[in-house]
């Protein structure tokens, strides 16, 4: 004779809705157990004997779940039994509340970087307009090393903050190298053209130790639907900073010059992100120089892109 036996939650579902009471010595062929407008339960035997925890002759068990569409089936072809562990029958688990601290690893940003000048134009200050930026070939890349939420109101909003680096290219468009005038107060910053090397790469690469602090507000109806935002305050600190030169003679050549060129240590800025399901952008703006006054040019640095991965 074989053997078929259930436990655990599906039992309970088969008892909670009533199969004792309709438990009997019967030789109907089809029984519904339960109907409702969620759920149908259905038993197809041969013949039926309960006792305390056991069925025998069960032939077919439907659990039909309306609000889903799908049909769970069991079937035996021959004699067996149905062993019920009254001791997991509990009420219906509750849906599992949000957690309060979540914890994202490795996410990142995509971007591209820019300056503001005086005017709020983008663009450097007139006195080193040989700086001018490319907008399309300067990369922002921001890896989150770990971030945190907080959770504040039913996981709808949340305080986010984290640890990360932000790593920013600034491509010149002309072929300027960048250096310190030796003779000048405080070693004054000087961009310097060169006409006879045409560079194929000239760019300059900032690097910061980053603690963003945000509030983040979600809209949507579920863990993906609906719009998001996010807002709040990035602080930064200068980690690194060198000009990267690259060019042809007689075979590629490669320069790297580390230096910090001026540049303000500590940074602070605002930053946004905001987007659908998971299409998330940013944009970020630090209204202090990114140099030291009178030492360099007097811009203000802001970048954009997309969010890759998010808590």
């Amino acid at each position: 004779m074989k053997a078929l036996k259930y436990t655990g939650s599906l039992i309970c579902m088969l008892i909670m809705a009533g199969l004792p009471a309709a438990a009997q010595d019967s030789s109907t062929s089809e029984q519904v157990i339960k109907e409702n407008d969620r759920i149908k339960i259905v038993v197809t035997e041969k013949q039926t004997s309960i006792g305390d925890s056991v069925v025998k002759g069960t032939e077919t068990l439907e659990i039909i779940r309306k609000n889903k569409g799908d049909t769970i089936r069991f079937a035996e072809d021959a004699e067996g039994e149905m062993d019920f562990n009254l001791e997991a029958c509990d009420e219906p688990s509750k849906p599992s509340e949000p957690k309060f601290i979540e914890t994202d690893w490795m996410s990142f940003q995509l971007g591209l970087n820019n300056v503001l000048n005086q005017s709020g134009g983008l663009g450097m200050s007139n006195d080193f307009g040989k700086m001018d930026i490319s907008t399309g070939n300067s990369i922002n890349f921001h890896w989150h090393i770990v971030r945190q939420g907080v959770n504040l109101y039913r996981d709808k909003v949340r305080f986010v903050y984290g640890v990360g680096i932000d790593y920013n290219n600034y491509r010149f468009k002309n072929d300027v190298q960048l250096s310190k005038a030796p003779d000048s107060l405080n070693n004054v910053l000087v961009a310097s053209e060169n006409e006879q090397i045409n560079y194929k790469k000239n760019k300059l690469v900032t690097q910061y130790l980053t603690v963003p602090l945000m509030l983040s507000f979600d809209l949507g109806n579920g863990d993906d639907d609906g719009f998001k935002v996010s807002l709040g305050a990035n602080f930064g600190y200068l980690i690194g900073s060198h000009q990267k030169l690259k060019w042809n003679d007689n075979g590629k050549q490669t320069s790297k010059i580390r230096d910090d060129y001026n540049l303000e240590q500590f940074r602070m800025g605002y930053e946004l992100q905001f987007g659908y399901n998971n299409l998330i952008l940013y944009a970020k703006y630090f209204p202090n120089s990114m140099f030291k006054q009178d030492l360099g040019p007097d811009v203000r640095t802001v970048s954009a892109g997309i969010v890759l991965g998010s808590i």
